[in-house]
């Protein structure tokens, strides 16, 4: 077990490929390049099909700004598109030589290229990759972490300074450290936003590994994340984990950074099937399992403050995300867009945003001052009231529901249902705000 800390001081270099035109081509042949799986330049022949010809063809295709811009001496070859019209491809640029066409991505940033051919006799296109993009972006290059070397089972992980990124080479399910650190004073970013605006002008959906995803070692099943705990600089606008084995991650957080507007809606982006995440979350911008097809489970979660109740903390649970357990709110705002296992919500201050579903919430229990929006369908077995509970577009089944001296219930429309009705505890209406719709019967008994 060692102590390692990110540096970012490696030498940037850029991927090199090349492509090697070979054999015999023909007329309506056709070369394609990829870039990022989905993103393709076709170039189609015409009756000029020397090897060197398609070369030319082909690297002036991918320099080019349009279908017809940039032809090649014969001019006769038709393409899809202009490479540079299609955003992944600006960022490298192509030059040919006989046969043979060479691409060079930008410094320190891999680019994942592919290349197929369609031909009627024997003609190749084939793939060569000549030097590959590293630099001080690189998690996978020793040079950027203190000691000489990345992170190995059970060290402990630090990001504690500078402001360089640790954007690429990230982990794939193969390490497990034993914790990971970021402190206030490091203002880098860690993986990748789900869409990459690099270039303002050339905007596209990230194809890359976008988080750190770390793994059990079958010797470890227990890690600590720690972040913001100590600090006083911007923190990390955006830093992304994901677990992918039998673990148990512990999170405890006192503040990140503030998300940059247009690349991430949160600074901390934590998912994974692990055994069981256990967050805290004093201060800072969180997400649990943000994205569609995260299947997290969360368990225990206690949301806090360190100076302001109201707003230090703000914590999101992705929609295929799994609440179980209990949530303890005692400050801040939580949005939870997921399902509930068997879950109890006390909430003492602050606001959350439920939305039920179909499975139940055990539990809700809201004490003043805080505030519960509803929205969505679903069943809570038992609903605790001296706060405000608001329906925010929902016809959520209260099972059984008991509320106390300055409870209000805001229900214009009376969508809510209260199976047992209402046990208004050691209080009458009149210390109560309720409303809930016109129309109705409202019928006394003991409690």
């Amino acid at each position: 077990m060692a102590t390692v800390r990110y540096l970012g001081t490696a030498e940037d270099t850029p991927d090199v490929y090349t492509i090697t035109i070979a054999n015999t081509w023909a007329s309506t042949d056709a070369v394609t390049v990829t870039i990022g799986g989905d993103a393709s330049l076709v170039v189609t022949l015409g009756t000029t099909a020397t090897t060197t010809h398609v070369a030319e063809a082909l690297s002036k295709a991918f320099n080019a700004k349009s279908r017809s811009d940039n032809l090649s001496t014969a001019a006769d070859e038709s393409r899809n598109t202009g490479g540079q019209v299609i955003p992944q491809f600006t960022e490298l640029t192509a030059s040919y030589s006989g046969s043979v066409v060479t691409l060079v991505g930008p410094n320190g940033i891999p680019c994942t290229v592919a290349v197929a051919e369609s031909t009627a006799g024997t003609g190749t296109a084939t793939l060569a990759t000549v030097q590959s993009a590293t630099g001080r972006w690189h998690w996978n290059n020793g040079d950027n972490w203190s000691g000489g070397s990345a992170p190995a089972n059970g060290d402990d992980v630090w990001f504690d300074a500078g402001a360089v990124d640790c954007r690429y080479g990230l982990p794939n399910g193969s390490l497990q450290p034993n914790s990971i650190h970021g402190t206030m004073d490091y203002t880098g970013k860690i993986g990748l936003p789900s869409v990459n605006r690099q270039n303002p002008n050339a905007v596209y959906r990230e194809y890359r590994q976008r988080y750190v995803t770390l793994d059990d070692d079958a010797s470890d099943s227990f890690v600590t994340i720690e972040w913001g705990l100590t600090g006083t600089g911007q923190g990390s606008p955006m830093a992304n984990f994901d677990w992918s084995g039998n673990t148990t991650v512990t999170i405890d957080v006192k503040g990140t950074g503030k998300p940059i507007d247009g690349v991430s809606g949160h600074a901390l982006n934590i998912k994974g099937n692990a055994f069981a995440m256990v967050p805290r979350i004093d201060r800072g911008h969180v997400a649990l399992a943000p994205d569609p097809g995260d299947t997290t489970v969360i368990t225990n979660t206690t949301i806090g403050y360190v100076n302001n109740a109201t707003s230090d903390a703000r914590v999101f649970y992705g929609p295929d995300a799994t609440i179980s357990g209990s949530v303890y709110a005692y400050g801040g705002y939580f949005e939870s867009e997921c399902a509930f296992s068997s879950a109890d919500i006390y909430m003492y201050a602050g606001v959350g945003k439920v939305r039920p579903y179909s499975t139940e919430i055990t539990s809700l229990n809201v004490y003043s001052p805080a505030v519960c929006d509803i929205v969505g369908t679903g069943t809570i077995g038992t609903l605790n009231l001296s706060g405000t509970l608001n329906n925010r577009g929902g016809s959520a089944v209260f099972t059984n529901t008991a509320v106390t001296s300055g409870a209000k219930i805001v229900d214009p429309i009376g969508s809510f249902q209260f199976t047992n009705g209402i046990d208004f505890t050691q209080c009458g209406t009149q210390q109560t705000d309720i409303e809930w719709g016109k129309h109705f019967t409202l019928t006394k008994s003991a409690i």
